[in-house]
């Protein structure tokens, strides 16, 4: 439809930009694995500096927290298979904390509950890149 209204074309091509990799350090994983693959059962609940999942991959959650971070995250833990697991964090990070038992930030959350790290770097980014478009045709 995008084609026939916009006469859009588009290609993709990677981009070597900042990134986070998402890791694991030596230490304990705190991740549950729960099989080998996603399957119909595999979900996400998502709350306000919380989310709650079961049978998730690596690439997954590396593209959620992309998301939730605004930076694209590359799965380098090297992990296979499905976890469940349960993360919360402070959702309102640029704000100081009111007391000690307040959640902690999203990249301290990621290390203390799962046992992962976030380290920034550089990589290669999988972009959409518009070639050509024009403005839309009537219905």
């Amino acid at each position: 439809m995008l084609q026939d209204r916009f006469r859009l074309q588009v290609h993709q091509q990677k981009k070597e930009m900042s990134v986070y990799h998402l890791v694991l350090p030596q230490g304990v994983l705190k991740l549950k694995r729960t099989g080998d693959a996603r399957d119909a059962t595999t979900q996400m609940r998502d709350g306000k500096g919380h989310m709650w999942v079961t049978k998730f991959d690596m690439e997954l959650l590396a593209r959620y927290l992309g998301g939730k971070l605004g930076f694209p995250v590359i799965d380098q833990t090297g992990l296979t298979g499905v976890y469940d697991f349960e993360l919360a964090w402070n959702p309102e990070e640029s704000k100081p904390l009111a007391d000690v038992d307040s959640p902690p930030s999203m990249v301290s959350a990621i290390k203390d509950q799962l046992g992962l790290e976030l380290k920034r770097g550089r990589g290669q980014v999988e972009m959409v890149v518009v070639d050509y478009a024009e403005k839309a045709s009537a219905n």
